[in-house]
């Protein structure tokens, strides 16, 4: 089952907790920026458990993480709650992990963008940190970060040094890197296995995507290269009903309809055969893909961000 998300109140609550950790906690940056990156905390989004990563208010996480009593006093920092407000920009329509982009952007460096950025499209933001993730090793970042040297991590992690350069060399060789080895690095560096995958879990299916209708199109034209294609025809005649439904909507949507795509937290084609509904059910994990897929491939065409 995929779950519906609400993007917007993930991203106030995202930016609201970040600030309330500067502002109140007197946190420092490179201190919030470790916790991103390491805290299982944050790694509930990646779980896709956006409603466990709500539910904590602001001032529990900051006692709990960082020992400190934090109140929200609304003291504001615009140019922080900007910066933690791009980090879900990215997170939502880029599919890369929260952990990386703190990684390869630390809110640091994300604040240094607030005067260049902070009155331009989100999309200008966006399109440089896609630049700068092409040339920054996620594996040299964190060797760097941690202070240990290849020859060390050589020796902590018995591969050699020249396999641990090419993993440097370009962050899709680290992305094949055996499952073992990326065990290694999570032990050695404390940092969430998240960091060494290509693509965030992350689903971010919310009900305003169907009112999109280039989402509508990549959705369409994706289902069509999905596995179970091959079992009924994509064309015009396909309908969709993207909401709420049951027993009763899917006869009453057949009744005008030769066959129909159901799309809710659940998705199944369904088409009437001898007075009786068939149904062709599509894996939670294709979906997601297909969700995901759909995303970037709209965010392309209206070059403007989705969420």
């Amino acid at each position: 089952m995929i779950k519906q998300v609400d993007t917007k109140l993930i991203t106030e609550k995202f930016a609201t907790l970040i600030e309330m950790l500067y502002v109140d906690g007197n946190i420092s940056l490179a201190n919030i920026t470790d916790k991103i990156i390491t805290d299982p905390y944050f790694e509930l989004l990646e779980q896709n458990r956006a409603d466990l990563f709500l539910y904590k208010s602001a001032e529990d996480y900051a006692k709990e993480a960082f020992n400190v009593q934090c109140y929200k006093t609304r003291k504001n920092n615009d140019c922080i709650y900007w910066s933690a407000t791009q980090y879900m920009n990215i997170f939502l329509n880029c599919n890369v992990t929260l952990q990386e982009i703190a990684l390869q952007c630390p809110l640091e460096e994300m604040c240094s963008h607030f005067v260049l950025y902070h009155e331009m499209s989100p999309q200008k933001l966006i399109d440089e940190f896609k630049n700068n993730e092409q040339k920054r090793s996620i594996l040299l970042l964190l060797r760097k970060k941690n202070g240990i040297s290849v020859k060390e991590l050589s020796y902590l992690t018995g591969i050699t040094e020249h396999t641990l350069r090419y993993y440097e060399k370009d962050n899709e060789n680290l992305f094949k890197a055996s499952f073992s080895s990326i065990l290694k690095f999570k032990k050695i560096f404390n940092v969430s296995t998240s960091l060494f995958v290509p693509e965030s879990d992350f689903v971010p299916y919310s009900k305003h995507l169907w009112n999109i209708p280039e989402f509508k199109d990549a959705f369409m034209k994706n289902l069509g290269k999905m596995p179970d294609a091959s079992k009924i025809e994509i064309d015009d005649d396909l309908y969709l009903h993207s909401s709420y439904f049951n027993e009763e909507i899917v006869d009453a949507v057949l009744s005008k309809h030769s066959k129909a795509l159901f799309v809710n937290e659940t998705a199944y084609f369904a088409f009437k055969k001898n007075k009786k509904i068939d149904r062709i059910f599509i894996n939670d994990r294709v979906l997601s893909k297909l969700i995901k897929d759909s995303i970037k491939d709209a965010t392309r065409e209206v070059n403007e961000l989705l969420f």
